[in-house]
């Protein structure tokens, strides 16, 4: 898939050269290359699906089939502009590999409902033995077109966070991104949320002393 300016500005020949176009050799070959140089998980983010789809497509799907083919360990897909769901991959072999059809927008200035829906993912990634493990948590968020005086601010839905904004309709945006997600993916607790659970979500120092205080705004 690509851009309307990509579209406008490029050869078919341009796009060959410029663009990182999509091909099982090309896949196939930077995975092997990874793994050469020592990688220990490959996370295999791509552009595909439809504009202001929240349905994975016939062509994503086949893409699909031979993404869980190669050698990699989680697929990431973007430019929906909105949420598509969870799920997991299996290979021929048998090797799951989990994955996000599409995480959607994360700052915009679209109008769209759909496309102000986003959030923070979080993939931990722990060695047990000669093994990676993954761990995988979603922060549902909200795209404000103002909030606190800023412009396309991206807050997560949990109402507290949301200074007494729009707190009933943060309750159905974060409904609507787990619905939309689905149940296969940690989400981030919902309710009131303690600094200490804010800072360690954030992957971030919380003050000493402070790690219950409540997160009361921003």
């Amino acid at each position: 898939y690509y851009n309307r300016l990509d579209t406008a500005n490029f050869t078919e020949a341009g796009k060959e050269t410029v663009l990182n176009r999509f091909s099982e050799e090309k896949y196939s070959r930077d995975a092997a290359y990874a793994r050469e140089k020592g990688a220990e998980f490959i996370l295999c983010y791509i552009h595909w699906g439809s504009d202001y789809d929240d349905v994975p497509n016939a062509e994503q799907y086949a893409i699909l089939d031979v993404l869980k083919e190669l050698d990699v360990d989680y697929i990431l897909g973007s430019h929906t502009h909105c949420f598509q769901r969870h799920d997991a991959a299996v290979s021929a072999a048998g090797k799951r590999i989990p994955m996000m059809f599409s995480m959607g927008n994360f700052v915009t200035s679209e109008v769209r409902e759909l496309c102000k829906h986003t959030g923070i993912l979080q993939l931990l990634l722990t060695r047990e033995g000669d093994k990676i493990r993954l761990e995988e948590k979603l922060i549902p968020c909200y795209v404000h077109t103002e909030f606190a005086g800023s412009r396309y601010c991206v807050v997560p839905t949990d109402p507290i966070l949301n200074g007494g904004y729009f707190g009933q309709k943060m309750d159905e945006i974060d409904a609507y991104i787990r619905n939309r997600v689905g149940e296969s993916l940690e989400f981030l607790p919902s309710g009131k949320i303690s600094l200490g659970a804010l800072c360690k979500a954030m992957d971030a120092e919380c003050p000493a002393g402070m790690e219950n205080d409540p997160v009361t705004g921003l």
